[in-house]
């Protein structure tokens, strides 16, 4: 039996949902909601029982709440719902034995297929997976076998401990090969015939710099049905994700969410690219598989080999793409299994300012959020950065205010405690947006905020117009906005640019192969480029 207040989703702080389960004679079992990025939505009203790990009678009651919930978000793909539930309906899991709560989706959830029209796995949450294994593939006990794919697809310590133990269960696999012995003959046989394990994302270079950060060069291969046309569109092209090892024990993935980027922002070699196609969840997902294969594989010592810190950052605007984005965020932060074993907080998703689609991240989900501001009056900024010229920075603001008050009160009086504030981004451009008025108006305009302002230095590519601040003028204007107000305030350090892998310069490989020309400068800025 499940117990839940049917409360409107503004009544609530997602932190403080609890839920009730009863088994026959037992005491309730209270149960939190997931700590980590639990991808909700802001209209749900009611809770659902989880998928199980067993084959009994309470893995059966469980697992019939996500097939109503997640069969009719798969109809018009071939596959059967179990129930007439809302089609908008989508299950998302928790902790291992406690209720998952069950909220609106505004999209439903496609199937992407292989070109042998297979189902590709990776991408699918937990109850999305279990529904295919029991409906597409046919397997027995698909609950149980869903925790073990999801387990082997993510898992990087099993991936670690393989190498000292060969006969034990594999992590972060690649193939159906690896699961030899480790799932029954026959439910392999299955899953061979109607599913695969491809990320749809080949590994082609390895470019190291001096300071150890490593750029992965990585070609999209092509999906079959089910794919968009966006994601069609990316089939062949290369993107970039870039590994930033910090000290001894912080290894950072920067990974990409279109190839080539739609934006144009005028300092940024992916926006010059322009845009190429939206990557999916999977691959998405199998930039982190291959990054943390690398991490794990390129430390001798054997203690600092796993991924600890994801940031949306790469190519691409992360929120452009935000179906994928947010599948792959619920993937990421899934408990119920062993997987990345990374937090909530450690995982950043950034955005030049697409206002309602920052809004939908923030309420369906649980990630850091970062913000390219890079200016200080709208001029300036609809030049810089295009996408100013549909939401301007009073919107923008006015939207970072709701969701990082200063006084710590959140949208509709829920407390934003997991998300402690806003990192700004602002890269300083010599002539451009690094003078001391620049510095008070960044103070005044996030003087309601919970922020911390990041101050990014240049980095220079191919075609580019702009000059880098130098180190002492950098320092001043950092000195400034914290004078005027700003406390939390740091000068990133630039890395991987010698390998043109640094904020700003990902471009396919280092192709130089521009398709979208430059905004026109603004007078009061002509002597500060170079034409």
């Amino acid at each position: 039996m499940i117990m839940a207040a049917r409360t409107p989703y503004k009544a609530f702080p997602l932190h403080k949902i609890h839920v009730s389960l009863t088994f026959g004679s037992r005491a309730p079992f209270r149960a939190g909601v997931s700590s980590r990025c639990c991808v909700v939505s802001a209209t749900s009203q009611s809770c659902e029982s989880p998928s199980g790990s067993g084959s009994g009678p309470q893995e059966s009651k469980a697992q019939s709440a996500v097939d109503n919930d997640v069969g009719n978000t798969l109809m018009g793909q071939g596959i059967q719902g179990t129930s007439p539930a809302s089609p908008s309906s989508r299950q998302f899991s928790g902790h291992s034995g406690q209720a998952s709560v069950s909220l609106k989706s505004s999209k439903r959830t496609r199937l992407v297929h292989d070109d042998d029209s297979r189902v590709i796995l990776k991408g699918l949450s937990m109850s999305e997976l279990t529904y295919v294994l029991k409906n597409v593939a046919q397997v027995a006990q698909p609950a149980r076998i869903a925790q073990r794919l999801f387990s082997a697809m993510y898992d990087v310590r099993a991936y670690i401990y393989r190498r000292k133990k060969q006969n034990a269960m594999p992590g972060l696999v690649a193939s159906w090969d690896e699961l030899e012995g480790h799932i029954n003959a026959k439910t392999l046989d299955k899953l061979r015939r109607t599913c695969t394990l491809s990320g749809l994302v080949t590994l082609e270079d390895v470019q190291t710099s001096k300071d150890g950060t490593a750029k992965l060069v990585l070609r999209l291969d092509a999906a079959g049905k089910g794919a968009s046309r966006e994601e069609l569109m990316a089939a062949g092209s290369t993107v970039e994700a870039v590994i930033i090892p910090d000290g001894a024990k912080r290894n950072t993935l920067c990974v990409s969410s279109q190839s080539g980027c739609g934006l144009n922002c005028q300092f940024c070699a992916t926006g010059r690219l322009g845009f190429r196609g939206n990557l999916n969840a999977c691959q998405v997902l199998e930039q982190m598989v291959i990054a943390a294969r690398h991490v794990a594989d390129h430390h001798a010592d054997g203690q600092h080999n796993m991924l600890t810190n994801v940031v949306y950052m790469g190519m691409g605007e992360p929120l452009a793409n935000l179906e994928a984005v947010k599948s792959s965020l619920e993937v990421l932060c899934e408990e119920s299994v062993a997987t990345f074993t990374i937090h909530a907080n450690k995982i950043t998703v950034s955005t030049s300012g697409l206002v309602p689609e920052l809004n939908e991240l923030m309420e369906t989900t649980r990630a850091q959020l970062a913000v390219s501001l890079h200016a200080t009056e709208d001029e300036t900024r609809d030049w810089m950065v295009p996408v100013n010229r549909k939401y301007q920075l009073d919107e923008l603001i006015g939207a970072l205010e709701r969701w990082f008050p200063k006084d710590d009160v959140g949208a509709n009086g829920a407390t934003n405690r997991w998300r402690s504030s806003v990192m700004i981004e602002y890269v300083l451009l010599q002539g451009i947006n690094d003078t001391d008025e620049d510095a008070k108006r960044l103070a005044h305009m996030l003087q309601n905020v919970r922020a911390k302002v990041n101050l990014i230095q240049f980095n220079p590519h191919a075609g580019t117009i702009f000059a880098t601040t130098s180190g002492d003028a950098s320092a001043r204007f950092r000195d400034m906005l914290m004078r005027s107000g700003q406390r939390e305030v740091s000068l990133r350090v630039s890395r991987g640019d010698d390998e043109n892998a640094a904020c700003g310069q990902l471009a396919a490989g280092g192709s130089v192969d521009f398709a979208v020309p430059l905004s026109d400068v603004p007078a009061r800025f002509q002597d500060a480029v170079v034409l």
